[in-house]
């Protein structure tokens, strides 16, 4: 009785990880459906209309965009970088989208355990002078974030956080005051959704 219950109790604890999260896709030709939706470790989508549904399995071909409507609201977009999708996720958007990429998946089907190791890893530790050990933070692994610039007008896609400053005059040379900012090192790379915010709402076209 014991392994039957305890038997009962994983397949119910998997099937909580594993359950899909209301969304909204939307697909390449720019129609959008209502449904539940699950990110695999290979970055594609599981997509159903409803929890009965059996789920199709999309990629960058299929899909631009999966928008879940639940906290924290998260949107991913599949972004055409160096001649394939990636997915990313979305974190300012305008006349200039920015994309955060992460060392981790963005997996929606992660177990406890391996939610559990992400944390530990990305916390930053902290020692006091009676040896005990606390944790700030965790998550996703925020100093080795990636991002990655998209021009809506022109399709342009690229991370300037190689030569930061010089290739940032280049993105947003109409925005003079935004350029003053970077070159006086006020905002840097980690500080890029304040920049694409601010470059958006001051400089971007209407």
């Amino acid at each position: 009785m014991k392994v039957i219950l305890t038997t009962i109790f994983l397949l119910m604890s998997v099937a909580m990880i594993c359950q899909p999260q209301p969304a909204e896709v939307t697909l390449a030709d720019g129609s959008t459906f209502e449904g539940f939706a699950d990110i695999t470790k290979d970055d594609t989508i599981e997509f159903r209309m409803s929890l009965s549904d059996e789920p199709a399995n999309m990629d960058g071909l299929d899909l631009k965009r999966v928008a879940f409507l639940e906290y924290p609201y998260d949107i991913f977009e599949y972004v055409f970088i160096k001649r394939r999708f990636k997915l990313l996720k979305l974190v300012a958007e305008g006349s200039v989208n920015a994309y955060a990429q992460y060392p981790e998946s963005f997996s929606t089907q992660k177990s406890d355990a391996q939610k559990k190791r992400e944390n530990y890893i990305n916390h930053d530790k902290k020692m006091f002078g009676n040896g005990v050990t606390t944790y700030s933070r965790g998550g996703f692994n925020m100093r080795k974030r990636r991002y990655w610039l998209k021009n809506m007008e022109t399709g342009k896609v690229d991370d300037i956080r190689l030569n930061f400053r010089k290739e940032a005059e280049d993105w947003f040379k109409n925005c003079p005051e935004l350029v003053g900012y970077i070159q006086n090192k006020e905002w840097t790379y980690s500080d890029m959704i304040k920049i694409i915010e601010f470059y958006n709402e001051f400089c971007g076209e209407v």
